[in-house]
């Protein structure tokens, strides 16, 4: 007698589960000594290195105001492999240490940065001892 439901061979799928990961090229970035007046440029990459999408939702700073931050093209979507970069500007107006941290809101967390440098006298404030000197 023929069996009544055909009869499928099964087989088990054991999937990975998906993991949405991203990371900061760079968690501390020390701009060390630089001169009052003078700029300095670093960059900041974050990449997917999961495998699936992470949304980046929001690219904040605290801090000094010594330091300036430019989201660049990361406030979007990144698929896995894929990159992004972050500027920082360290412009120190006066002499003294200067401190700030970066935050990356994404659909998987927060990720941090930590800045910090020191703006150091000019040499035109070294000659006149901080005061203007007009000729």
């Amino acid at each position: 007698m023929p069996h009544p439901f055909p009869l499928i061979a099964a087989t088990t799928l054991f999937l990975a589960p998906l993991n949405a990961r991203l990371e900061l090229s760079n968690g501390w970035l020390d701009f060390g000594q630089l001169e009052v007046g003078d700029t300095a440029l670093e960059t900041i990459e974050l990449r997917n290195t999961g495998d699936r999408p992470v949304t980046i939702f929001d690219i904040d700073f605290l801090g000094d105001d010594a330091f300036q931050i430019d989201g660049g093209d990361c406030e979007k979507t990144l698929e896995p492999g894929d990159s992004c970069e972050i500027e920082v500007e360290f412009l120190p107006e006066e002499p003294g240490s200067f401190e700030g941290e970066l935050e990356v809101e994404t659909s998987v967390g927060e990720l941090d940065a930590q800045l910090s440098g020191e703006g150091a006298p000019s040499n035109q404030e070294k000659r006149t001892g901080g005061f203007p000197c007009f000729l």
